[in-house]
């Protein structure tokens, strides 16, 4: 493995002639450890941002404009607070084939198995027993 360079991740596509699927994912191979790390500083400083306006507000309220549709599916829960981790997508107009597409893929590497311990139906009516 080259200095600086994330391992290769293989995948087994439904569509092994699918190029547009194998070049996302050629694409998404070549990703530095270094871009990585500036990735998580940036995403660690959005968090800080994020918390000091959560100390304010209780809700924080924002306007869609939705010019490229974007796309979320779980992709597993943390391990230490078993609070869900997604996944966001988002494609070119008129390409909502290939965001599907390339989520239905991921769905299937990534797939549920189960629910956090503390996972609670509240929109379904509970049953008291009694």
């Amino acid at each position: 493995m080259q200095k600086g360079k994330l391992p290769m991740m293989t995948f087994k596509l439904a569509n092994k002639n699918d190029i547009n699927l194998k070049l996302i994912l050629a694409v998404g191979s070549t990703v530095t450890e270094a871009e990585l790390d500036n990735v998580n500083r940036q995403r660690n400083r959005a968090m800080k941002i994020m918390d000091n306006i959560f100390k304010e507000v209780d809700i924080f309220l924002l306007l869609m404009y939705l010019e490229y549709h974007p796309l979320a599916i779980n992709i597993g829960f943390d391990k230490s607070s078993n609070l869900p981790i997604a996944l966001q997508m988002m494609s070119k107009w008129w390409s909502e084939d290939l965001l599907l597409s390339v989520a239905y893929q991921i769905e299937k590497m990534f797939p549920l198995t189960s629910t956090p311990n503390d996972y609670q139906r509240v929109l379904e009516p509970q049953t008291s027993s009694g």
